[in-house]
């Protein structure tokens, strides 16, 4: 990330999300099917796209901050895109509303979408990767990352390996990597004409690849014709397409939770999947107010009930965890560092404690930092690959991170918290400290202060200890997760 945004970025976010949601609800309002493509509604695909896109710009950031009157840092200037304007004149404080359909002319729009399909052409690809036959009447499991197939790992395993295939469209290395872990896989890679794209509605003119990738998951959908099909998280673009490439072909289509995020952004709105399968209900009420037509079903966490299940003496070998996070819109570059330096001053001053880091998987620490924590002898990192979460968690005495979603599930196996609110966001959502599940502060010395305390005398945590089992079954349900989500699936695959 080339910025910092300080205490201005969630703000910024909660503006930024708004300001798609009436980019878009503009265009709509000008013409109902402003991104109707192929009987398939890409509005909210879009609007996960533009998140994605926008959300660490630069130039964005630094018109947002002109907007509010406040200074701008000098590594925010820059050009803005056509798109980003569109976007920012939706921001409040502006004054001047600009038709994204207005910025060219409608032929101009034409030829943009034209100019996309060729390009299309040009790099249609032959088969990529290893290719099973359609899993015809099975479960498809579309995902775009390796790692989810990592999580529904339990999931799958209970599907049975006959019952399910992993949908790759045109990713050659994901496809090998999934066929390498020992899954089936249907890597659709067929040339498909995207010729629809050219005579499509000008509001799409901008995404032609989103009208590309419609393309190939409706045909691979039609060529493996599947029983059902299961996305991972829901927050990606692909992932809206793919729910409504099933509804168009009549196909169930489910998610299953895979974090949390402690503000729901446009990737968790406006869902709209078969069912969502979630931790515990106090999830489906959150996410209710931002998804009317979604319907949620309360299963577990299937990757919390995997792992070691022995008894942990937290007194043998006392550790405490940090997990870190990217810096990002929540949590500025000053903030990230001082969160560092905190590891680094409490193992110092606690030489008899083991500190265990673990790493966000979408963000490396540099090297020069990486080194100063491994010079501490009481500092180690934990490995994904080598050690399941679940059992880190239940080694830890105390769970440390700014707003990971391992705060919540540290609660689900009765592991106290401490939540840094270090961050631009003035509060963790749900706000779990309030009702004696957790402790929060708002600065690095208050939490110095609390893991000096905690270090000498852990009789603040029984505390927590204590409320931890009744509060945590409102947010994770208790049972065989996997099995439930298994069962669905397979409920309709016909005998």
């Amino acid at each position: 990330m080339s910025i910092d945004f300080g205490n201005d970025g969630f703000d910024y976010t909660q503006d930024l999300c708004s300001a798609i949601e009436r980019y878009t609800g503009a265009a709509a309002g000008r013409r109902a099917a402003a991104f109707r493509y192929r009987g398939m509604e890409l509005r909210y695909a879009i609007e996960r796209r533009l998140y994605i896109q926008a959300i660490n710009s630069p130039s964005l950031f630094h018109v947002y901050l002109e907007r509010q009157g406040r200074p701008a840092t000098s590594a925010a200037m820059g050009l803005l895109t056509p798109l980003e304007a569109d976007i920012a004149a939706f921001f409040p404080g502006a004054h001047a509303m600009v038709a994204a359909e207005a910025r060219q002319s409608l032929l101009y729009k034409m030829a943009q979408r034209a100019y996309g399909w060729l390009r299309s052409r040009r790099h249609a690809t032959a088969a990529v990767g290893p290719t099973t036959t359609a899993p015809i009447g099975n479960i498809l499991i579309h995902v775009g990352n390796a790692k989810f197939a990592t999580y529904l790992h339990p999931v799958t395993q209970r599907l049975g390996q006959d019952h399910y295939a992993y949908l790759t469209c045109n990713d050659a290395q994901l496809a090998r990597t999934l066929t390498q872990n020992g899954h089936r896989v249907f890597a659709w890679s067929e040339e498909v004409s995207s010729l629809h794209g050219v005579f499509s509605s000008p509001a799409l003119a901008d995404f032609v690849q989103l009208m590309h990738e419609a393309d190939h998951v409706l045909a691979a959908l039609r060529a493996a014709r599947p029983a059902a099909v299961l996305v991972v998280e829901g927050n990606a673009p692909k992932d809206v397409i793919t729910a409504e490439a099933c509804r168009l072909l009549g196909i169930p289509c489910y998610c299953v939770q895979q974090g949390w995020s402690p503000y729901v952004h446009n990737g968790f709105r406006n869902m709209r999947y078969t069912e969502m399968f979630v931790w515990g209900k106090r999830f489906a009420e959150l996410l209710t107010p931002f998804n009317p037509d979604q319907r949620f079903l309360t299963t577990g966490s299937h990757a919390l009930q995997q792992g070691a299940r022995q008894h942990v003496d937290l007194a043998q070998a006392r550790v405490f965890s940090f997990f870190l996070q990217a810096p990002c819109a929540l949590l500025g570059v000053k903030a990230f560092d001082a969160f560092v330096g905190l590891i680094v001053a409490v193992a110092k001053a606690h030489p008899a404690i083991n500190f265990t880091v673990r790493e966000h998987p979408g963000y490396r620490l540099p090297e020069d930092t990486r080194q100063q924590l491994n010079a501490l002898h009481n500092v180690c990192f934990s490995i994904p690959g080598k050690e399941l979460l679940p059992d880190l968690i239940r080694r830890s005495e105390l769970v440390v991170s700014v707003f990971s979603t391992v705060l919540l599930e540290a609660m689900a196996l009765h592991v106290p918290s401490l939540i840094c609110s270090i961050g631009s966001m003035p509060r963790y959502a749900p706000d779990v400290a309030s009702v004696g599940a957790a402790i929060e502060v708002s600065t690095i010395s208050a939490a110095r202060q609390v893991i000096d305390e905690v270090a000498t005398n852990s009789v603040r945590l029984s505390e927590i200890r204590k409320n931890l089992t009744q509060i945590a079954q409102d947010f994770f349900k208790d049972g065989d997760a996997a099995q439930e989500i298994a069962d669905r699936l397979l409920s309709h695959i016909k005998t």
